[in-house]
């Protein structure tokens, strides 16, 4: 059973220091209506009673313009990668060509899963995971399936993917989103400081990577290659994660702005900021008028 979120007149927020969110260029088929398709994490009355509010604050964020759909999984309490993929792989049939899946949580990871088995029968917008754990080598073990370590060489080329996880989150934990960023190196980490597993019924962030989109061939892409993102203020970055990928330690803990910069740069990454945010750690003393080189406002 499918349900479509009508989403109200368009709501912007506009946020401060404390989570300004990242301004990304995707590249998307013209489509009347974009459309995205909300994969349900799993648990008893999760789709009615915790996931629908996560649907309800992306359909208000992304305004009127966008068809936010959100199918009932089969027997949530007690999922089933069979039976959710199944599920998965029909409603991607039902859909338009630059269809935006988004998956939360166990959603999130049979989501990846599936379209790293299978060819989706439609080409994907961008690939959405919202804390989401990762099962496979380092994450949780899987019965009826593992994420391999090579998942981005095997999910759809050219698409943008986009790592969420709140630093708060106590369901999954947020080395799980290293996990992720391994797996897929042209992923964007969004790391979002004082959000919860469910993101705090907030999903601004997303949004905004959503809706600053620009109509062309139908071909996606990144517009800058900037891997990890932060979002708030250098206060709130205890237990901020970098993972590596030279095969040094997986998860490096950092506190300040200033030691994410540091760790960016031993490992040969990028940190992304954005105008405002960025502006607001000069005005404090907390960085440089001219950005560090591993540094880069948009």
């Amino acid at each position: 059973m499918e349900a479509t979120v009508a989403p109200p007149k368009p709501h912007r927020r506009r946020h401060g220091a404390g989570g300004t969110a990242e301004v990304l260029l995707i590249e998307a088929s013209m489509a009347a209506t974009p459309q995205v398709l909300f994969v349900q994490g799993a648990g008893e009355g999760t789709h009615d009673g915790w996931d629908a509010k996560l649907v309800a604050s992306l359909a208000r964020e992304l305004g009127d313009g966008y068809e936010v759909r959100y199918p009932r999984m089969p027997h949530e309490a007690d999922p089933s990668y069979a039976r959710w993929s199944a599920a998965i792989a029909e409603e991607l049939a039902a859909a338009e060509d630059g269809v935006i899946v988004v998956g939360h949580s166990a959603g999130g990871a049979i989501l990846a899963a599936q379209l790293a088995d299978a060819a989706p029968a439609r080409r994907i917008g961008a690939i959405v995971l919202i804390a989401a754990p990762f099962v496979g080598a380092g994450g949780w073990p899987g019965e009826e399936f593992t994420l391999p370590l090579d998942l981005g060489a095997r999910l759809p080329q050219g698409v943008p993917v986009h790592v969420f996880h709140g630093l708060d989150d106590d369901t999954v934990p947020p080395t799980h989103a290293a996990l992720y960023w391994q797996a897929v190196p042209e992923a964007r980490l969004h790391l979002l400081p004082g959000r919860d597993h469910q993101l705090n019924d907030d999903l601004s962030e997303i949004a905004v990577v959503l809706t600053t989109t620009r109509a062309s061939d139908g071909v996606t892409r990144p517009q800058a290659d900037a891997p990890i993102m932060l979002h708030g203020y250098k206060s709130d970055y205890d237990d901020l994660i970098l993972a590596s990928r030279a095969g040094e330690p997986a998860v490096v803990w950092v506190q300040d702005f200033g030691d994410a910069c540091q760790a960016a740069q031993v490992r040969g990454v990028q940190v992304q900021v954005t105008r405002a945010f960025y502006a607001d750690l000069v005005r404090h003393g907390d960085a440089p008028h001219t950005p560090p080189s591993m540094v880069r406002v948009v």
